[in-house]
């Protein structure tokens, strides 16, 4: 009598990679035969994309703090200014050293905890306003240092929305004042008075 034989097919799907493939395994009595076939290519996010809860405002380079090669990572700004595109102040209004100094890419969260951490966990203002925020169900949302800014700035028009107007960055200059800067040119910052100054915020956060 003829032994019977049984086909069965098995299949997997995974990601490697930026690549989707299945894994077709074939089992037909004693004998299994493997293969992979690529289905389709899981293309990178690009600036102007919706991503993240927001616009991705900028993709790393090489140099930046966070790259690693081979993926793709950067920032994503909120979808609008914060609370209606209402202005605010920099500080919760103590004028004190909060020892957020950092301007680089990559320093915005930490400025923006050592503001808070200063400033108090109550009130309403711009560092406060930027972790309090939700958009995309996230909750790792800060205040952009100055050169964080300067990205957004830089493609404003991709991510849209922007006022014609200074935008507060986390950095901070000393006792009295805060580092802003005119969104609508990436080189024109100013210094000003962290309790008198309104300001529009933009929120954003890293991926």
């Amino acid at each position: 009598m003829m032994a019977q034989h049984i086909l069965h097919l098995q299949f997997k799907i995974f990601r490697m990679k930026n690549i989707i493939v299945i894994i077709l395994t074939t089992f037909f009595g004693s004998f299994i035969n493997a293969q992979v076939i690529p289905i389709g290519f899981i293309k990178p996010p690009t600036v102007g994309q919706s991503y993240g809860g927001g616009i991705v405002a900028y993709i790393f380079t090489s140099s930046d703090p966070g790259y690693v090669a081979g993926q793709t990572h950067g920032l994503i700004a909120a979808t609008s200014d914060l609370n209606n595109g209402d202005k605010f102040k920099w500080n919760n209004g103590s004028y004190t050293t909060t020892g957020a100094t950092g301007t680089a890419i990559g320093t915005g969260l930490s400025n923006t905890n050592a503001i808070i951490a200063n400033q108090g966990d109550n009130g309403v203002y711009a560092a406060k306003i930027c972790k309090d925020y939700r958009g995309g169900g996230f909750n790792d949302w800060y205040l952009p240092s100055i050169n964080e800014l300067r990205k957004l700035s830089q493609n404003r028009l991709s991510i849209g929305g922007f006022k014609d107007y200074y935008y507060w960055s986390s950095t901070e200059s000393n006792r009295s004042k805060a580092v802003d800067l005119l969104i609508t040119d990436p080189n024109y910052n100013g210094v000003y008075n962290k309790g008198v100054v309104d300001d529009y915020v933009r929120a954003i956060r890293s991926f």
